[in-house]
């Protein structure tokens, strides 16, 4: 899951949010998501965006 997850967010051409993506990956709120998400990499999908 940690790779999916990070190809998803690095694709150069991928303008979709973490709020776009969140239930991709059977999360139902955008807030567990990005909880999970931080725990599993150290930061959050929104810094992730911002790169």
């Amino acid at each position: 899951m940690k790779c999916f997850l990070t190809a998803t967010f690095a694709k150069p051409n991928r303008e979709a949010t973490p709020s776009e993506i969140y239930m991709d990956f059977g999360y139902d709120n955008l807030s567990n998501f990005s909880t999970a998400f931080k725990n599993e990499f150290g930061y959050s999908p929104k810094n992730v965006m911002k790169t």
